[in-house]
């Protein structure tokens, strides 16, 4: 072999190494550190904001709640407007997000309308006689 295949084949086997070596590390931080708030998404984990605590888009046993996206590491909440569910500060969703209907593009009541049930159904408010 030439001089540049064993530098080649050296570095393989330390990439190698390296990488058993970070397999193994975070083998055992995932066995010691498995649990809910520690702001890592690991086992049935469908979030993990590292907090704990319930009603911020990622609840206390680590599950996304209804109405709320969460993505990264760790897990940033937010509400999903258009999902048909009425989450944090939404006055209402009617599913879709488009305004005029009675619910506007972000999930608030519009001027004139009344909106009812999850997901909302919007009227308009009769002018008063």
């Amino acid at each position: 072999p030439s001089r540049g295949e064993k530098i080649y084949q050296h570095r393989d086997s330390e990439e190698e190494a390296l990488r058993a070596a970070t397999a193994r590390t975070f083998s055992s931080v995932a066995l010691e550190r498995a649990h809910c708030g520690d702001g890592l998404i690991l086992d049935a984990e469908k979030c993990d904001d590292g907090n704990g605590k319930s009603g911020d888009g990622c609840s206390d046993k680590c599950a996304v709640e209804k109405g709320y996206l969460c993505y990264g590491v760790p897990s940033k909440c937010q509400i999903f407007c258009g999902d048909g569910v009425i989450a944090a500060n939404e006055t209402c969703d009617d599913g879709n997000s488009m305004g005029g209907d009675g619910c506007s593009g972000t999930c608030h009541l519009e001027y004139g309308y009344t909106c009812k049930k999850e997901p909302s159904e919007c009227t308009i408010l009769s002018p008063a006689k």
